[in-house]
């Protein structure tokens, strides 16, 4: 039996270049009409996009099912999945083009962190599971999964057996 290593060792900076689910030209944000700002991204799995959400923060309100969702001067958007914030007001993802993007009344935002860090977040961790599943599909298994916070470093070690 052969035993086939591999390594992946990355910084945040690394991840958020490897197929980065967030366009990285210049802004990402950008205003679609006067209060809901949106950020188009590469998310293309809803299930991943919500194990990353909950990895983030598992306390989310999270509503699976699509929602209308509404700015403050009463512009309304609708959105295949959403976070309801403390305040009442969501954060929305819809899918356009087959990618998710993301829409939010900033004016309303009620996170922990600002918006840049949520996206650095959430692209963080979907990047790491969206490697986690594709080394699944090609037969390997997570052995070690090291994270370094002060240099932003994870290493995630994966085997796989050969006959």
């Amino acid at each position: 039996m052969l035993k086939s290593m591999l390594f992946f060792s990355f910084a945040i900076q690394a991840i958020t270049c490897f197929q980065s689910p967030f366009y990285t030209n210049s802004k990402i944000i950008t205003k679609v009409c006067s209060h809901f700002s949106v950020v188009d991204t590469q998310i293309k799995d809803k299930e991943i996009l919500i194990q990353s959400l909950l990895d983030i923060d598992n306390e989310y309100d999270l509503h699976y099912e699509p929602k209308e969702i509404k700015a403050y001067n009463g512009e309304n958007i609708w959105v295949d999945l959403s976070i309801k914030q403390k305040n009442g007001h969501y954060i929305g993802f819809y899918l356009k083009n087959d990618a998710y993007t993301i829409v939010s009344d900033l004016q309303f935002w009620e996170q922990k962190v600002p918006v840049d860090v949520f996206l650095e977040r959430i692209t963080k961790q979907y990047s790491i599971h969206s490697i986690f599943e594709v080394a699944k599909s090609e037969g390997f298994v997570p052995q070690i999964v090291r994270k370094d916070d002060s240099s932003g470093t994870i290493e995630i070690e994966l085997s796989r057996y050969t006959l």
